[in-house]
């Protein structure tokens, strides 16, 4: 059996853009959600490797960058769309493609959920 990380989807404001976004690291098996962006965590496929217990280096990925190389992929639609990557050893096109995303130096503020208006709210204002 393969274990298989459930990420938290969460928010930031990013370029002045509030987006959903979850935390991959290192390319572990993921039920990987449709989200508007996904931060890349890399210890073990940073170039040289960081070693575990040191802080990584991180990534950004925008959803429509990243979604060509989730066709393989199996598709679920419940409980919420996402991508089940369950394999014992991630393939080389993905670890090539995670590597070679430059190391983030974007300014990043994390929001909480409660800080997040939904148009839909005011649509009928």
């Amino acid at each position: 059996m393969i274990d298989v990380f459930i990420p938290t989807i969460m928010y930031i404001k990013h370029g002045g853009v509030v987006k959903s976004v979850v935390v991959w690291p290192d390319a572990i098996p993921i039920f990987l959600p449709r989200v508007d962006m996904v931060i890349i965590a890399r210890n073990e496929l940073a170039q040289p490797p960081i070693a575990d217990d040191a802080p990584g280096e991180t990534a950004f990925v925008e959803w429509s960058d990243l979604e060509p190389l989730l066709a393989a992929y199996p598709f679920e639609q419940s409980p919420a769309p996402y991508y089940k990557l369950a394999y014992e050893k991630a393939p080389d096109e993905l670890v090539r493609s995670i590597q070679s995303r430059p190391t983030c130096q974007d300014d990043m503020q994390g929001l909480g959920k409660d800080e997040i208006l939904n148009a839909e709210l005011f649509s009928n204002v």
